[in-house]
């Protein structure tokens, strides 16, 4: 039960992001408006002790401000929901910043092989 209620407040919190973004998306005009969207993939599987593990997914929403690659990001598994936006700098790499996040996982604790597969995703 406590698993399934988790998931439907993951489920919940991704749809308002998405939303959130749609509406910034199509309250500002880009390059993105139009094109086909990205799906979202698993970049890392992160084994924690035992049978556990923690998903990180990442979907490419853009890059709409020209300022970096807009990047959707969910985390689920043992450690807890996670789930933000990040502009990722192809260019400078600690110019990346999170604009959005939210979750029980604070950003810092996004495993660093999981951050490295979604800027080369991003910035394919």
């Amino acid at each position: 039960m406590m698993k399934s209620r988790s998931l439907q407040t993951t489920i919940g919190r991704l749809a308002a992001i998405a939303l959130t973004t749609a509406s910034v998306a199509i309250s500002s005009p880009s390059h993105v408006i139009g094109q086909p969207a990205s799906h979202i993939e698993l970049v890392y599987a992160e084994q924690l002790e035992g049978v556990y593990g923690q998903n990180w997914f990442a979907q490419v929403l853009g890059d709409r401000t020209g300022s970096g690659v807009e990047v959707y990001v969910v985390g689920d598994g043992k450690t807890g929901d996670f789930f933000g936006i990040i502009s990722v700098d192809c260019q400078t790499p600690r110019y990346s910043r999170w604009l959005a996040t939210g979750g029980y996982v604070p950003d810092h604790q996004i495993p660093s092989e999981a951050i490295l597969r979604i800027r080369n995703l991003a910035c394919r």
